[in-house]
């Protein structure tokens, strides 16, 4: 037979449990708060992003995964960008024709486009 104090016994946490589970919660919630502190004090012009993998490839050319993609648009510039309307327009190329088949498309570039290095992005 079960009596009233060893059934409330077992429904109630013990102290140990309950310490444990603040310690875990006050470091978690320090934790939080110095990322927080770190990542609101980054110099200008710096892009942090957690991540929880390293993405499958950072070649444009080969991306296939929406992590992948996602990641690469916060770095690359496309020749062309899609504005909120769907629509296609200019980002490095200022304007662009395709030949009358649609086979050949010849971008004429921005002026004063740069890499990432600073070397002047020229066309050929």
């Amino acid at each position: 037979m079960i009596n009233r104090r060893s059934e409330l016994s077992r429904r109630r946490p013990s102290g140990l449990v309950l310490a444990v589970s603040l310690v875990v919660l006050l470091t978690a919630t320090a934790a939080t708060a110095a990322i927080t502190h770190r990542s609101t004090s980054a110099t200008a012009g710096v892009l942090r992003i957690a991540v929880a993998q390293p993405p499958s490839s950072f070649d444009p050319a080969v991306l296939a995964d929406n992590r992948s993609i996602e990641l690469a648009q916060n770095v690359y510039d496309g020749l062309v960008d899609v504005n909120s309307e769907m629509q296609v327009v200019p980002a490095i190329a200022s304007s662009w024709t395709a030949s009358h088949g649609g086979t050949v498309y010849t971008f004429k570039l921005r002026h004063n486009v740069r890499f990432q290095n600073g070397d002047p992005v020229t066309e050929p």
